[in-house]
């Protein structure tokens, strides 16, 4: 059977589907007409309905520049994720040649997810696919989509020992960290691995992709007479996109100059080291938590101090903060195209990652059970004024900013 994998992030989507099975098994990113990355926007006015790419031109420009996090989940609960979902569904019945991307016509879809109350959040996906059209979905973690693909694309024809691998997830807003215990699959050549232990997720919020991009864009503004104006929103952030890709092939002492649109119109240039966005707020939450949290997750599944691996993926990989910080504990396994790592292991999932399912959903929901976060309730459309009341954002004085 064929499968979706969609990486469902807190300000962007993207989807990559499997055909096929093993090693004959091939994948294609599906794309929203425009980009792969599709950006969680629905614009909708008297004359236009537009959905990712396209609306996002015709967002406030703010929408790039000016977080919001919901890390408590409730972005999910917001009318927009569930108009979002609707779109995606229509786009692939139209990809499919007005086939319904369902089990009964033989695609499943697997939904790799990525939040700190993730039982509350996975919960509240669930019902918002449900009321898109998806008669049947499974919902795992980004950390284990990406543990998915590393053991269905990278270790196929490799020896076979007994592995610690701890996974970095790096998504728009946060990053996720996991280890696993993996026991070579003595039954069959395909999987080759048994996950026989896991730890409980270690959460690190406010910091990843999106925050990454609106601080490069907010330095961009600073350079520019006029504001950003919302034409210019797709570029910038694909632009954005290519400078954190660039800052990981360069010496972190060397200059990278912002090239992308707008760059013409600067009263003067823009250019930065690695370096010196290390020492950024957005990067330096994640670069001086994340050693200590390997060290957490691996301690919960090993005395070893060092994992045999640190797989590093996720949308904010693009970047190489992340990678370089876990560089600091071990080895690490970086593929060349992060972006997709969450989307290629969920569209895996089925194929590898199935007899892991209880395991991993005991060990992911056992560091919440004691918090009782409260449910993430999908609103009604008269609940919308409530939302937009809740989402003004809080004024900090200017000598508190970063």
């Amino acid at each position: 059977m064929n499968a979706f994998g969609i990486d469902y992030q807190r300000t962007l989507s993207i989807i990559c589907l499997r055909e096929g099975s093993n090693k004959e098994a091939r994948f294609r990113l599906v794309s929203d007409g425009m980009r792969n990355l599709i950006p969680n926007v629905v614009h909708k006015d008297e004359q236009n309905e537009l959905w990712g790419s396209k609306a996002l031109n015709s967002k406030d420009s703010r929408w790039l520049t000016g977080v919001n996090t919901w890390e408590d989940g409730s972005w999910v609960a917001q009318p927009e994720s569930s108009s979002f979902w609707g779109y995606i569904y229509r786009r692939l019945y139209t990809f499919l040649g007005r086939v319904e991307p369902v089990a009964q016509n033989g695609y499943q879809l697997v939904v790799g997810v990525q939040a700190e109350n993730y039982p509350q959040v996975v919960s509240a996906v669930e019902r918002i696919c449900s009321a898109a059209g998806f008669k049947s979905i499974m919902l795992i973690s980004a950390p284990a989509a990406i543990l998915c693909r590393w053991v269905a694309e990278y270790r196929i024809s490799e020896n076979r020992d007994k592995l610690i691998v701890v996974v970095v997830a790096v998504g728009d807003v946060s990053t996720t960290v996991s280890a696993y215990e993996l026991f070579p699959n003595q039954n069959q050549v395909f999987p080759p691995f048994h996950v026989t232990n896991a730890s409980s997720p270690i959460h690190i919020s406010t910091t990843g992709l999106a925050y990454w991009n609106a601080k490069l864009l907010n330095l961009v503004g600073t350079k520019l007479k006029d504001s950003i104006t919302p034409k210019y929103n797709l570029a910038m952030r694909d632009a954005a996109l290519e400078f954190g890709r660039y800052l990981g092939k360069v010496d972190s002492w060397q200059l990278l100059d912002w090239t992308g649109p707008l760059s013409q119109k600067m009263y003067t240039p823009l250019d930065l080291t690695r370096r010196q966005c290390d020492g950024w707020t957005e990067v330096s939450r994640l670069t001086l938590r994340l050693p200590q949290a390997i060290e957490q997750a691996l301690s919960a599944i090993t005395t070893n101090k060092q994992p045999d691996l640190i797989l590093v993926g996720g949308v904010g990989a693009v970047y190489p903060f992340a990678k370089d910080a876990a560089a600091e504990v071990g080895q690490i396994w970086h593929s060349a195209n992060p972006e997709e790592d969450v989307a290629r292991g969920a569209a895996w999932w089925h194929e590898v990652g199935l007899p892991w399912t209880n395991l991993l959903k005991e060990k992911e929901t056992a560091s919440f059970k004691s918090q009782k976060p409260a449910e993430i309730v999908v609103p009604k459309t008269e609940d919308k004024d409530t939302l937009n009341s809740q989402r003004k954002p809080k004024l900090i004085p200017p000598w508190k900013r970063d």
